[in-house]
């Protein structure tokens, strides 16, 4: 699955909202496919789809090239909009953190 940003803004840190955090055995899964991840980091955001390599619980994505999106304001059911990943053409407004900062978005999945 993929994403593509359609919008951004930075956000400062007063503005960011406290994500969910994965216990220890889902980081350890995470980190396993992030640790193969050989996308140079992405420091555009305007250069095409960010490919999802993993999630946590459908509310953290992290997408190659060191990029995590967090899920704010779900628009699917079940589970306060993070029981599954979105479908294809939903759009969505996320936070997401890259090596070039934090920011607030429009994203639409692919």
């Amino acid at each position: 699955m993929s994403l593509q940003i359609l919008s951004f803004y930075p956000l400062d840190a007063e503005n960011a909202y406290l994500h969910a955090t994965p216990n220890v055995n889902e980081s350890e899964y995470i980190r396993e496919f992030l640790s193969k991840d050989e996308t140079p980091t992405i420091t555009n955001l305007n250069n095409g789809p960010l490919t999802i390599l993993a999630h946590h619980r459908g509310s953290n994505l992290y997408c190659a090239g060191r990029v995590t999106v967090y899920r704010t304001n779900p628009t699917t059911f079940g589970g306060n909009g993070y029981y599954t990943m979105p479908p294809p053409g939903t759009e969505e407004t996320v936070e997401f953190s890259t090596a070039g900062g934090r920011f607030r978005g429009q994203v639409i999945f692919l």
